[in-house]
């Protein structure tokens, strides 16, 4: 009888056993409570209420996610450990029969690395630096480029030569675009080498070389752009400085004034070079069986110019910025040649006579722009929108006579001017983003407008009136 009686008690604790280890789940997502982004590798563990013991546990997979099962019926908290993270509770979760399987969704959990203020970090830059897309050569740490022109700063950047005329070559390709705080100038348009030498070196920043040009650059230049990048100055208050340079052929000089207050500032600054007059003298001696040319002579070159800009930059608030500039670059030269010749066919009639030339040019160009820079939350992603407009007119004269010494008068000459008016405006959208660390994806929509105007005379001696009558077939109006 009473194996009967044990036989129906030991099967209902095996039902209760069966009832109790259920298997019910708890289910969720570990994210970062700041960037929300999902944490692996936390530690997840689940406790019956009243027990200090863990009932189950697991390690957050991928995409943070986790799942923790074998669970019985009952009231459970969970703790979320993470290193580098405050330790995070969440309580209650009911397990039940009808809810075997409880979601708790994100659970957020912080780091305990507590926010900084924000830190000024003041150090030198090297003396070049390599980018993904630039090599920029920091001519302003280079105290021995600072009384010269831009010219010289040049001759110091790798990958870049400048030749004794002035041309310059970028890896060997003289096919180089040269642009001023990353917009172009009609000032490079007609001589590259004059327009450089009006730049005092004391202006410059740095000097970036793009190999590689992204979207933000027009397409012409194949050899590459060279972006000269001017000083700015965000001292608060009012400062200024003056730099002046003597040398055995170049004089230059330059002053700034700034001034700042909170995010707003204002610079005017000018800059101006001359070289002092050089002389080249010129012989030719040249016999042949019945002649004999004898030619002595000399030039002086007088070269100058002066460039002063106004600008000033808003800093609206930490991801918005307006800046603007208007710049003035007026330079020159005056070649002067005086050539005596003498000319014999018979050894006593010989014929003297000398060539009077002069050559006058002159370059003025006004370029202004106004820019919006609009970054993101993602660093290295931005919009910029800029409007650039630059108007140039150059002018050059040239006279040339030539004289019968003995008589002292002239009997052949000419005498003519050409000048040249430039206007170009540019209006250019461009956004950038990283996607990865290496790779950068640009693209820009840009606009241009451009009208050019060129006015040539040319005048021809007509020695019986000795006046300069004009030369129709050599005009261009």
């Amino acid at each position: 009888m009473k194996y009967f009686i044990l036989l129906p008690l030991c099967f209902f604790i095996c039902n209760l056993s069966v009832a109790q280890q259920k298997n019910c789940i708890i289910k969720g997502r570990i994210l970062d409570s700041t960037s929300k982004e999902a944490i692996e590798y936390a530690t997840i563990s689940a406790f019956r209420e009243g027990n200090t013991n863990a009932a189950g546990g697991m390690i957050s997979a991928a995409k943070g996610v986790f799942s923790i099962d074998g669970l019985s019926p009952g009231t459970y908290k969970l703790k979320i450990d993470f290193i580098g993270y405050k330790v995070k509770i969440v309580a209650p979760v009911v397990l039940s029969d009808k809810q075997s399987t409880v979601d708790v969704g994100k659970i957020l959990i912080s780091s305990t690395a507590g926010a900084l203020k924000e830190v000024t970090v003041n150090a030198k830059r090297n003396m070049l630096e390599n980018h993904i897309d630039k090599l920029v050569y920091n001519a302003e740490n280079d105290v021995t480029s600072q009384g010269g022109t831009a010219i010289d700063v040049f001759k110091k950047v790798p990958q870049v030569s400048v030749d004794a005329s002035g041309n310059v070559e970028l890896l060997g390709n003289g096919n180089v675009k040269v642009f001023v705080n990353g917009k172009p100038s009609t000032m490079f348009d007609n001589n590259l080498a004059e327009a450089l030498m009006s730049i005092p070196a004391s202006q410059i920043k740095n000097i970036e070389v793009i190999t590689s040009p992204g979207a933000q650059y027009d397409a012409d230049g194949s050899g590459g752009i060279i972006n000269i990048v001017l000083k700015d100055n965000k001292s608060q208050g009012i400062n200024g400085n003056v730099n002046l340079s003597v040398g055995t052929l170049l004089k230059n000089g330059s002053a700034s004034i700034h001034a700042r207050k909170g995010t707003f500032d204002i610079n005017c600054s000018i800059g101006s070079n001359a070289f002092i007059n050089s002389t080249t003298l010129s012989s030719l001696n040249r016999i042949t069986d019945s002649t004999v040319m004898v030619q002595n002579g000399h030039s002086q070159l007088e070269r100058n110019s002066y460039k002063p800009q106004v600008g000033f930059n808003w800093e609206i608030n930490k991801k918005n910025n307006l800046s603007g500039s208007l710049r003035y670059n007026n330079y020159g030269n005056v070649n002067t040649g005086i050539t005596s010749q003498q000319y014999t066919v018979d050894p006593n009639a010989a014929v003297q006579t000398y060539r009077n030339a002069n050559n006058d040019f002159r370059d003025r160009i006004l370029d202004g722009d106004i820019n919006y820079k609009k970054k993101f939350d993602k660093e290295g992603e931005e919009l910029s929108i800029s409007l650039q407009s630059s108007m140039a007119n150059n002018s050059t004269h040239f006279r040339q006579g030539e004289y019968y010494t003995n008589a002292d008068s002239i009997f052949s000459g000419v005498k003519g001017s050409n000048t040249i008016s430039d206007q170009e405006t540019y209006l250019s959208i461009d956004y950038s983003k990283p996607l990865q660390k290496d790779v950068i994806v640009q693209v820009g929509a840009k606009g241009s407008f451009s009208r050019i105007s060129s006015n040539s005379s040319y005048y021809t001696l007509d020695p019986n009136t000795e006046t300069y009558p004009l030369n129709p077939s050599e005009t261009d109006e």
